[in-house]
């Protein structure tokens, strides 16, 4: 933004009436405004809040006191800022505090209606309705610059952007000051959210159906934010208030049923045994204890133990104990007191209804703390979940390192267990790109780094089709590692994996080997080479051509050679690149008699065709038109040998075109055509 443009906008704001403005004073602006950024240069964020500061200013003289007043430095800046904040009329500044510290202190980015809801919500409060919401404008204008509003930059479902501070530094501004600013904020924001979660309309409980509880969704847009964070902002605070009104919503259970049915949305759709109707089952994840162990609320869990006696052992729909729920968010505290009681303990082991424990839960959301705590109460470190997969499996596809060698240092576990796909930990690892957790376990005495899936794919493998240089490089430093394996489905190598999903790297590091052959076909007699061309991977096919002994016209099941799937799917670049090579012949048949230039008609795909046509020419071959005749099948007539200029001069003779050969493409007489 230039100096004038800004002066402009400085002018507009001290002569609201539109009054015009002389030309000394103009000059004046500009000046004042060169000097600003002349301060602030390279630094756009300060240069914007500090005009932010003098836009207000209604006078040069004014804009000068300001000017010489300006703070040096983010930190000052903001400080700055926020004391523009405090000076505003007392309904502006708790406007701007709420605003901030919903922005500051959520634990996920809101959109822009739901933190009008938010900053409108007051303790006690039955309804809301639009009359109640403050204006956007007003509450990005009061926060002085501090905030602003990303279009596109939303929650899901939410086509309007979000609020968000103007920086990244003003975050860490806010989090250094928390305190000094927002004393109260999770407080405040958790007595916000119950407040709207026990809002009169949901006493109508629990939608069940997916649509309607999509439906309520889009009606109430805090709902989401609410039912997921509601518990988190409880357990950050400690205000008396607070838990007693948490105590006072748990006790709701239709209205909580409400906001746990949102939270366990994802779940919707399972299919398992249950004699419970869909309302009992959102009822029955609606208890107290449950909801309270999930979010790690432990001064409400331990009253509720005091004063309720509850069954520690108690389960919702998906089968998971208070125990299992806490382990599984990491909720080391609540965790421990859980299992200070003998009921929990004896259900440590206990597992859900997709047979995951407590144990595994903590193994796959990478929370060690949780994994030490429940090791140390006997938890069974290899129990098998209803796929097979055990906890260390879990771990090394998710990447906790430190987890793994956890694991990998108790006797018990078996770093090679398979689940029942044939996958092992090594395997999800590769597989999934987890480069670290792969060193680790290839560190292991007895790990077997080529263990293939049911399907014969090796690590390996996978990590060549998935484009894993990294990966490739740490496995093919092993002897063990055979880098030239087929699968048992496909009969496909790493590098035709690599290949057929255009890896270069890969494809370089594997062609590098001695003890790889770049011309080895799979169950369908397609060579790496074949593949990358059927999928149009140009760099994978420059690579590969680069081989010499890789035949370029080898015939895969049903006489389909790289040209052939190229010239039909309307690869032109790997058309190009394959033509390059002289060895091309580019007027091989397939099964069915087709050129790769009928391929090519028949697709529309006419720049190929020339491009055949041409290198037909050059190779001395007289090239045969397709048409369509009759009922579809192709016809053949003679082209003049002028479609390509370097094209050699084809007669017959001695006259001066070619004449015709043959009626249809399965009768041409003359060898010289077919290419065989």
């Amino acid at each position: 933004m230039s100096a004038l443009s800004i002066a402009q906008a400085i002018c507009i704001e001290i002569s609201p009436g539109g009054v015009l403005l002389t030309h000394s004073l103009m000059v004046n602006v500009v000046n004042v405004v060169n000097a600003l950024m002349q301060l602030s240069t390279s630094r756009f964020l300060l240069a914007q809040l500090h005009f932010d500061t003098i836009s207000t200013k209604h006078t040069v003289k004014k804009i000068r006191e300001a000017l010489n007043g300006l703070p040096q430095g983010l930190d000052a800046t903001y400080d700055h800022a926020m004391g523009r904040v405090a000076a505003q009329d007392e309904d502006d500044h708790e406007l701007a505090i709420r605003v901030l510290t919903w922005i500051t202190s959520s634990f996920m980015p809101l959109d822009i209606r739901s933190l009008q809801l938010a900053v409108a919500l007051e303790p006690g409060v039955k309804e809301l309705d639009d009359e109640d919401l403050p204006d956007i404008g007003l509450m990005v204008s009061v926060c002085a610059g501090l905030v602003t509003i990303e279009p596109g930059h939303s929650t899901p479902g939410c086509e309007h952007g979000s609020f968000r501070l103007v920086h990244y530094t003003a975050q860490e501004y806010f989090l250094k000051n928390r305190e000094r600013f927002f004393p109260r904020a999770h407080s405040e924001i958790a007595t916000a959210l119950i407040t709207y979660l026990s809002l009169d309309s949901f006493n109508e409980g629990p939608m069940i159906d997916r649509d309607k509880i999509h439906s309520r969704k889009v009606k109430y847009p805090l709902l989401n934010y609410a039912a997921h964070s509601w518990g988190n902002h409880v357990r950050e605070q400690s205000d008396p208030a607070v838990k007693e009104l948490v105590l006072e919503y748990l006790g709701q259970r239709t209205k909580l049923a409400c906001a746990v049915e949102i939270l366990f949305y994802r779940f919707r759709g399972r299919k398992y045994f249950s004699r419970e109707s869909e309302v009992e089952k959102a009822l029955r994840n609606a208890e107290g204890i449950l909801v309270a162990a999930y979010f790690g609320m432990e001064e409400i869990f331990w009253h509720l133990v005091e004063t309720e006696h509850p069954n520690l052992t108690m389960t919702n729909s998906m089968l998971e104990t208070p125990l299992i729920m806490a382990a599984k968010n990491g909720r080391d505290s609540m965790v421990r007191l859980l299992l200070g009681y003998e009921d929990a303990r004896q259900l440590v082991d206990s597992a859900d209804i997709d047979g995951k424990s407590a144990f595994c839960w903590a193994a796959q959301n990478g929370h060690h703390t949780t994994l030490l705590l429940l090791l140390d109460h006997l938890a069974r470190p290899d129990q098998r979940d209803r796929t097979g997969r055990s906890p260390l499996s879990w771990a090394a596809s998710q990447g906790w390192s430190t987890v793994v060698e956890t694991l990998l240092a108790i006797p018990s576990v078996d770093p090679n267990s398979r689940d029942k796909g044939g996958w092992t930990p090594l395997l999800w690892a590769a597989r999934l790109g987890q480069v670290k957790v792969v060193q680790i376990l290839l560190a292991q005495e007895g790990v077997n780094c080529d263990t293939p899936d049911e399907e014969g794919r090796t690590p390996l493998s996978w990590a060549a089709g998935s484009g894993e240089e990294a990966m490739v490089e740490l496995l093919l430093s092993r002897k063990e590692v055979s880098p030239d394996s087929r699968d048992t489905k496909y009969g496909r190598t790493p590098l035709a994996r690599a290949a057929e999903n255009g890896h270069q790297g890969v494809v370089k590091l594997l062609l590098a080997r001695p003890d790889v052959n770049p011309a080895q076909t799979d169950f369908d007699g397609q060579t790496p080479l074949t593949v990358a061309a059927r999928f149009g991977r140009e760099d994978a096919v420059r690579l590969l051509l680069s081989r010499q002994d890789i035949n370029p016209n080898t015939k895969a099941k049903g006489g389909k050679t790289p040209l052939y799937w190229a010239a039909r799917k309307g690869y032109e670049s790997v058309v190009s690149l394959l033509l390059e090579r002289e060895d091309v012949k580019p007027y091989v048949r397939d099964e069915y008699g087709h050129t790769p230039l009928a391929w090519a008609q028949m697709n529309g795909h006419e720049a190929i065709m020339q491009q055949l046509m041409c290198a037909t020419l050059r190779r001395g071959k007289i090239v045969e038109k397709m048409v369509e005749v009759g009922d579809g099948a192709m016809g053949s007539l003679s082209t003049a040998p002028t479609l390509c200029e370097d094209a050699p001069e084809t007669t017959q003779k001695g006259q001066g075109t070619p004449e015709p050969r043959g009626k249809g493409i399965h009768h041409m007489e003359n060898e010289s055509l077919v290419g065989f």
